[in-house]
């Protein structure tokens, strides 16, 4: 971790910044650093080095535009209801892009981060999330038993990240400036500007506060600041947590065990929330039973003394679930939005006019069919007639590629085209969630094995 950074190091971060990008108060934009020549990096390289080695910062990297946006369906003339997005200097970014790589590094070779941890890491994503707790469900199913779902929503996660907590306890090899040189991100900047007004605001210090904006920093750092959080987690209870969004899970063959058993998480969980300076919003804290019993049992769940509220269609990660796991509001919620979709392809389209066939299938490809591939790979209990409804989406959008007739074969448009049908994408992607949910599982096998090992010499050593 101590080690200077090389030109190595640089030229990989430059190659995987993103073009557009809008500069922070500096005006350096992210082409400018690309198209930098040998001794400009070799300057820069030194410059970072430098903030590296004595954990020291430009103040000019600590200033920030922010700019308010809007949150979906919330009133314009409340202050709470706009997310701060902030534009912090492309210098700052490169330097952070460099530091995050080495510090994921560190994270994956001492096994500090927990599995049930996804967000922002290699090979997992929210679709696995989500398919992890479908197969959990289903497993209850086939148990016969209740499976009781608590979903977490932790109030202004990121805002609260306690920065002088948010290192790894056994880290002894990080030095001190090395971890200041990691609070660069997470540091209040002094001197903050508006982008609407263009008014400076007077400066003010906040010891825990990650800006809202793509940096990578800001995304591993508060991961690390939850890794504790498995410590609450009852052995008969299982987590899925990517970054702040936090599912409990428990199945039991009766609803008051399940309840006990979650109770006593979310008791622990309020008092680590205490003791982090975290908050959890338990007006939007719920929780949903998945049965297929008639009898659904009522529970009575508290967090900090507040009751949690039952919800039949909660959204978790983009994905709406259901008591008895038909998706039939999510893929009633897809087929909305790809129908309305499929009117740009209806545009581009043309007998003797428009975009040629090989365009709208890219359009496709990229603005319709992912908005109907999300989560699909969890949806192994959907009715076969359920799912139709986006097929059709898809054998519409095949006839406006093709400019095909109603009566024109499936398959025959699916050859001309180069498409696989849904259904084959679905097993796909199934296949790959499920190799990469047991690639999880054999690291925690290797990890059981290694326990096991020790015990082993541990008691040969004595003899026994």
């Amino acid at each position: 971790m101590t080690c200077p950074f090389v030109m190595e190091k640089l030229e990989g971060a430059l190659k995987v910044m993103q073009n557009g990008r809008s500069p922070g108060p500096d005006k350096i934009t992210n082409e400018m650093l690309a198209h930098l020549g040998f001794q400009a990096k070799r300057k820069i390289l030194g410059l970072f080095n430098t903030s590296w080695k004595t954990g020291l910062v430009s103040s000019n990297w600590k200033k920030a535009i922010l700019i308010p946006i809007l949150k979906i369906g919330k009133p314009k003339n409340k202050g709470n209801s706009y997310r701060p997005i902030s534009l912090t200097s492309c210098m700052c970014k490169l330097m952070e892009r460099m530091i995050n790589k080495r510090l994921v590094w560190y994270l994956k070779k001492h096994n500090i981060l927990m599995d049930e941890q996804a967000g922002f890491r290699q090979f997992r994503s929210t679709e696995g999330q989500v398919a992890y707790i479908a197969q959990t469900i289903e497993d209850g199913y086939q148990r016969q038993q209740h499976t009781v779902t608590v979903w977490v929503d932790m109030e202004k996660a990121f805002d609260r990240v306690w920065k002088k907590r948010s290192y790894p306890a056994t880290d002894a090899s990080w030095s001190v400036p090395q971890r200041a040189e990691v609070d660069t991100k997470l540091s209040q900047p002094k001197d903050r500007e508006s982008k609407p007004s263009r008014k400076r605001k007077q400066a003010s210090d906040l010891q825990g506060w990650c800006p809202t904006g793509w940096s990578p920093l800001p995304q591993t750092v508060p991961s690390i600041y939850e890794q504790n959080i498995h410590n609450i987690i009852e052995p008969h209870v299982k987590a899925a947590l990517y970054a702040d969004d936090l599912a409990l899970i428990c199945s039991e063959d009766s609803g008051g065990t399940a309840q006990v058993r979650l109770q006593e998480c979310l008791t622990l969980l309020g008092q680590w929330t205490d003791d982090w300076a975290m908050t959890v919003n338990a007006a939007k804290t719920t929780y949903i039973i998945f049965s297929l019993s008639t009898k659904i049992p009522s529970l009575r769940l508290r967090i900090n003394n507040s009751l949690l509220e039952k919800e039949n269609y909660p959204k978790y990660l983009g994905v709406t679930f259901d008591p008895r796991l038909t998706w039939c509001k999510q893929i009633e919620t897809v087929q909305k939005n790809a129908v309305r979709r499929t009117l740009l392809l209806k545009k581009l389209a043309g007998t003797s006019w428009g975009a040629d066939m090989k365009l709208l299938k890219k359009t496709y490809v990229g603005y319709v069919r992912t908005v109907m591939e999300y989560g699909f790979a969890a949806w192994r209990t959907a009715s076969k007639t359920n799912f139709q409804k986006i097929e059709r989406v898809q054998n519409h959008s095949l006839r406006i590629m093709t400019g095909g007739i109603k009566s024109t074969p499936i398959n025959s448009m699916e050859s001309v085209t180069g498409l696989e049908s849904l259904e084959d994408r679905r097993k796909k992607k199934n296949a790959f969630t499920t190799q990469v949910t047991h690639a999880t599982v054999a690291s925690i096998q290797k990890k059981i094995q290694n326990i096991q090992h020790a015990s082993v010499t541990w008691i040969t050593k004595l003899g026994i």
